[in-house]
């Protein structure tokens, strides 16, 4: 079961931003797969904790974050395909990452 908890949305245009809480941590295998759904999109797509923001096709930057279980995470994006990437980054982080 997950923890995710859809908290808010806001449309700017080409920029969407959404909160989640985290269900697990933001470990390496998570932050793998996160990268590789942000690297589908030409969006620039952003992920922040707190006043930590990482580029969601980093996954150093990702785990620079330290986000653990229950953060809650920022997700935004700025693009053509912003509101696809969002969506397929949210559907990530709600699914528990797969349960990685």
């Amino acid at each position: 079961a997950t923890l995710a908890i859809f908290l808010v949305v806001f449309n700017f245009g080409h920029l969407l931003l959404r909160k989640w809480a985290l269900s697990t941590g933001m470990h390496a295998r998570p932050a793998a797969e996160l990268v590789k759904i942000a690297g589908a999109y030409s969006s620039q797509v952003t992920i922040s904790s707190g006043s930590a923001t990482a580029d969601a096709k980093s996954i150093l930057g990702l785990l620079t974050l330290a986000a653990e279980r229950g953060t809650t995470l920022d997700v935004s994006a700025s693009g053509t395909d912003a509101k696809e990437a969002v969506d397929s980054v949210v559907a990530l982080i709600a699914g528990g990452f797969s349960e990685l």
